[in-house]
């Protein structure tokens, strides 16, 4: 494994700690939660920055991405539904989608041996993610509900996206 390479998996694994340390502390101020997302923010995205560096990128780069980012939602989330009124079908929706997209992928790049990267309504939608229960942690209500149904259209539309991703690559192997 190059360095470039473990310098981006560690970054991305960063983020599971970032989201531990969140549903650690249930009373976290805002100042701190906000220190959090930003960082859990920036190492999402300069980990792929720096493993597109790689002439021979990791594969497991491809895979732990993704894990990292799931169960950083799944912390936040999760904490957000249990110490701060997040309402936990919010939580189940974000589970299934990551469950889903999941088992697909895995499917997909088992058989046909291609990585199916993310797109601009994936990253869209992963940013709202991330920010919608911080706003319920923070008890900024205003924003909260906005940032919640933007979030639920986000990952609706990323999800149709995703799955047409997969169909297009299900359907080439076939032919």
């Amino acid at each position: 494994m190059s360095l470039q390479s473990f310098v981006a998996n560690s970054l991305s694994l960063s983020r599971v700690f970032i989201g531990y340390y969140i549903f650690q502390h249930t009373a976290i101020d805002l100042q701190s939660l906000l220190f959090c997302l930003l960082m859990a923010l920036i190492t999402d995205f300069v980990d792929g920055k720096i493993a597109r560096l790689d002439p021979n990128p990791s594969k497991i780069g491809k895979i732990i991405d993704p894990i990292c980012d799931a169960i950083f939602m799944i912390f936040i989330s999760l904490s957000a539904c249990l110490y701060h009124q997040m309402p936990m079908w919010f939580f189940n929706i974000i589970l299934l989608r990551y469950a889903i997209i999941g088992v697909l992928s895995t499917c997909i790049m088992y058989q046909h041996q291609i990585y199916l990267g993310s797109n601009l309504s994936g990253k869209i939608s992963i940013t709202l993610n991330f920010m919608t229960p911080c706003f319920f942690i923070s008890h900024s209500h205003l924003l909260t509900w906005g940032f919640l149904n933007a979030s639920l259209i986000m990952m609706g539309v990323s999800f149709i996206h995703y799955l047409k991703d997969l169909h297009s690559i299900a359907n080439a192997g076939k032919k």
